[in-house]
């Protein structure tokens, strides 16, 4: 009978461990299931935050490229700040083409439309006078030519004088 309590303990033995190893097994399996579900929620965080990164860098390229545009059209404009260093361009023009430059008058126009008006004489050879006026009128400004002046100093010689009215365009 000693025997049959033992086979009888052994067996029941055995299959409590049986039942508590299924139950550590369905256990384990959901704690694993809990924490698969948990990193596949942190991988769509993750996926968010480096999609928002791309946006916020996309967003500040775009920022940043308007900066460098919006700095790009206020090139085309002369503005008071930027006159003398125009006026020093159209210098360094007449120079580069052998005109003599004489800046007579500047005059500054407020209003809705604001615009500098430049009056000045050029003293050259008729080609050079004109090639000038091209390298003027194709300087990368708002610029309006307004008056272009040709006439000779004199009949017997070969300089010619020039008149010019130019408008800078404000923004």
């Amino acid at each position: 009978m000693a025997s049959n309590k033992r086979k009888f303990n052994c067996g029941w033995l055995a299959v409590i461990l049986v039942i508590l190893l299924f139950i550590g097994l369905v256990i384990l399996v959901y704690l694993l299931s809990t924490k698969m579900a948990g990193l596949k929620s942190t991988e769509k965080n993750i996926l968010l935050l480096k999609a928002k990164e791309n946006s916020f860098d996309s967003w500040r390229k775009s920022v940043f490229s308007l900066s460098q545009d919006k700095q790009m059209v206020e090139n085309y404009f002369v503005t008071d700040e930027t006159l003398p260093g125009f006026i020093e361009q159209l210098e360094k023009l007449a120079s580069s083409t052998e005109v003599v430059l004489n800046l007579t008058n500047v005059t500054l126009t407020t209003g809705a439309n604001p615009v500098t008006r430049l009056n000045f004489n050029a003293k050259g050879s008729f080609p050079r006078l004109f090639q000038f006026v091209s390298l003027v009128d194709s300087l990368p400004y708002v610029l309006d030519l307004t008056q272009a002046s040709f006439f000779r100093e004199e009949e017997k010689t070969e300089g010619w004088n020039g008149v010019f009215n130019l408008d800078l365009i404000h923004e």
